[in-house]
């Protein structure tokens, strides 16, 4: 009864954004079996040497047939996006923040329901697994700051590869990247901070329901 006025109304899943749902689970399936015949191309040279070259074919042929399928499959998946007004209005905001790309964009999109389910940065890094805790007993910190275990792996496993795509990129992330890295912060830390920035980010752009300003922080220092 305490918290009446925070909670918030349920918001059913549209039938499209079922649609991308679907898709997304087998692009999914199909990324894992393409890992899994990478890893048998590698064992090939442990066969005998006399039907090496046919089972290196057909392998061969087997990742290219997955990987054209998989970007057909992608491509299906930002049609429905572009086919409708919410979702491409979302996407593109998503898309605007540096690192941000399609699939890390479309898992958002599923993981917060287009955000009627969760816009608060603090919630979805939580649920994402980068927001770090303290272990505390009373007035003593017992541990290091660690990040939880209980939280949605594939999503955080895309932000880490949206982490890296930004600090690969000329701009504010990289250059907070490489300060760090000369106080000998540990690489991993500085990631799950730059991972935490793309949440707040996100979440600031779709809140406000505009795109990510790039040139922002360098107009602030010319100010």
């Amino acid at each position: 009864m305490r918290h009446q006025d925070e909670r918030t109304p349920h918001q059913p899943i549209r039938p499209v954004l079922r649609q991308l749902k679907s898709l997304f689970a087998l692009r999914r399936m199909m990324v894992k079996f393409g890992a899994s015949v990478k890893m048998q191309l590698a064992d090939i040279e442990f066969t005998e040497s006399s039907i090496r070259s046919t089972l290196k074919t057909h392998i061969e042929q087997t990742i290219q047939q997955n990987r054209q399928h998989l970007l057909e499959l992608e491509a299906q998946m930002i049609e429905l996006i572009h086919n409708d007004a919410t979702l491409s209005r979302l996407y593109l905001i998503l898309t605007s923040v540096t690192g941000v790309g399609p699939m890390v964009s479309i898992k958002l999109l599923l993981a917060t329901n287009e955000f009627k389910r969760m816009r608060n940065p603090r919630k979805l890094a939580c649920h994402a697994g980068i927001a770090p805790f303290e272990h505390t007993s009373g007035t003593s910190i017992r541990k290091t700051t660690s990040v939880s275990n209980m939280a949605d792996h594939e999503l955080k496993d895309l932000l880490h590869l949206a982490a890296l795509a930004a600090i690969r990129a000329k701009g504010e992330m990289r250059e907070y990247y490489l300060r760090k890295k000369q106080e000998n912060k540990p690489a991993m830390s500085i990631i799950n901070a730059v991972r935490n920035k793309i949440i707040h980010r996100v979440c600031a752009c779709v809140k406000a329901d505009r795109m990510y300003k790039k040139d922002y922080e360098s107009k602030l220092k010319v100010a």
